[in-house]
């Protein structure tokens, strides 16, 4: 099934506003602050890794990061249900989280502050702690 458009496609008001968008990504410092969050997200999710022994992998590229949950580091096996309890917790304390893959994928803006960005992976990882106690329980 091919798709070339919608109703609003090559309405005047999407064109401007896709041209306002190419003109903010080439004028503004957006590509800059995308590869200082991922910096940061590549510093930060290893140490989430490290302290949680739900964790079986981390990985982040731009301002696209993702956790996998799983019952045992060597064999890899997916833990679904831990992924969706973090899903839970980290909702509960604000942060919104894709649970919907074999990861948890986080996603965000592309100008959100570096400090905001680590703060939110800060947020998730207490979320993973409470999701651990709770699953051992």
């Amino acid at each position: 099934d091919l798709s070339t458009g919608s109703t609003w496609s090559w309405f005047p008001a999407a064109c401007a506003a896709a041209l306002e968008t190419l003109r903010w990504l080439r004028e503004e410092p957006v590509l800059e602050n995308v590869r200082a969050l991922e910096a940061m997200a590549l510093e930060e999710l290893p140490a989430i890794m490290t302290r949680h022994p739900s964790v079986g992998d981390v990985r982040a590229v731009g301002c696209f990061w993702a956790i996998e949950f799983v019952r045992d580091r060597e064999t890899k096996e997916r833990d679904l249900p831990m992924q969706e309890r973090v899903a839970r917790e980290a909702l509960a304390r604000g942060i919104i989280g894709d649970s919907s893959t074999t990861s948890y994928n986080l996603q965000p803006s592309l100008v959100a502050p570096i400090d905001v960005a680590r703060r939110a992976l800060a947020i998730v990882g207490e979320a993973i702690g409470v999701a651990e106690e709770a699953m051992r329980a």
